[in-house]
C-alpha cells in the first residue's frame, strides 16, 4: 500500500462530504447499502426490533481558521499583554469564522482538530496549544455552555503538513451523555 500527498482542498472536500446535511453520509442518510456499510435494519446479525426506533444520528458541525494560530513559544517567557493582544485578536478572529459557518449551540460534544502547518518546524504540542483559543472563542459565542471537561467530553488533534491552505479545521460532533 502505498501513500500518497493530500491536498488541502481534497481533504477538506472529503470533510465537508462527510459532515453535509448533519449525519456521516457513509453509513446514514441514504437508503440502501453503500459499499462497505450495513443496512441498519437488516443483516444476519442485527435483527429489527419491532416499535424501536434507531437512536437519533449525532449532529456534526465544522468551521475553518485561516492562518497558523499562535504556539506556546509565541507566549511563554513574554510579558502578560502579549498573551492578552493575541487571545483578543485570534478570539475576534475565531468567533468571525464561527458566525460564518452558522454553528448551533451544543451541550456536550466531542472536538476534533485537523492541524494544517506550512512546514514541519514547530512541535506538535507547540501547534496545538491553539486550541486554547478555539475552545475559548467557542464558549464566548455560546456554541458550548463552558470549556469544561464536563462539556467538552473529548479532544482529538491531527497536525499536518499542507503549504498552501495553513490554520485548522474544527469539527464538532455533539453527544448525549
Amino acid at each position: 500500500m502505498t501513500l500518497r500527498h493530500i491536498t488541502s482542498e481534497e481533504m477538506f472536500a472529503a470533510m465537508q462530504v462527510k459532515v453535509r446535511g448533519g449525519v456521516d453520509s457513509d453509513t446514514q442518510g441514504r437508503r440502501g447499502a453503500s459499499r462497505g456499510s450495513m443496512p441498519l435494519t437488516t443483516g444476519a446479525f442485527r435483527e429489527p426490533v419491532a416499535g424501536a426506533n434507531p437512536a437519533p444520528s449525532p449532529t456534526i458541525q465544522s468551521f475553518f481558521v485561516p492562518g497558523p494560530l499562535p504556539g506556546a513559544n509565541d507566549i511563554i517567557r513574554k510579558h502578560h499583554m502579549v498573551y492578552s493582544t493575541l487571545k483578543s485578536r485570534w478570539g475576534l478572529t475565531i468567533a468571525r469564522c464561527i458566525l460564518v459557518a452558522k454553528l448551533k449551540p451544543v451541550r456536550h460534544c466531542h472536538v476534533a482538530f485537523t492541524w494544517n502547518e506550512k512546514h514541519n518546524r514547530r512541535d506538535p504540542d507547540n501547534v496545538i496549544f491553539g486550541q486554547k483559543f478555539v475552545l475559548d472563542a467557542l464558549r464566548d459565542t455560546k456554541i458550548i455552555p463552558d470549556d469544561t471537561r464536563e462539556h467538552i467530553l473529548s479532544l482529538t488533534h491531527c497536525v499536518l503538513t499542507y503549504s498552501s491552505k495553513p490554520g485548522v479545521f474544527v469539527k464538532i460532533e455533539e453527544v448525549q451523555p
